[in-house]
């Protein structure tokens, strides 16, 4: 379903981030990479799509991407950013905030 979507909203870069973080959540990683691959080519800037692209390499164990992850999570609204970062420290992917 997530592919058909794409499909009917090929041009829409949001609809690349959308089908990649839903491939994702299924599992299906090698595909959600492939996904977001091509919406960074066509809008690297993009917020939704450097966030996806940035869990994918989480997923797949590049951490280094961590750091731009806590940064473009901070964008989201309170409580997408919440669940986020929740999951993201469960991994152990993301750094403990240090804010007082």
């Amino acid at each position: 379903m997530a592919l058909r979507y794409l499909e009917a909203n090929i041009d829409n870069v949001g609809a690349y981030a959308t089908c990649a973080w839903t491939l994702a959540a299924d599992g299906r990683l090698p595909e959600a990479k492939d996904v977001i691959r091509r919406g960074v080519k066509l809008d690297r800037g993009h917020p939704g799509v450097r966030l996806v692209s940035a869990l994918c390499n989480l997923a797949d164990g590049s951490d280094p991407e961590a750091k731009e992850v806590a940064q473009l999570t901070s964008i989201l609204d309170d409580e997408s950013y919440g669940y986020v970062k929740l999951e993201l420290l469960r991994l152990g992917r993301l750094p403990l905030d240090r804010k007082s």
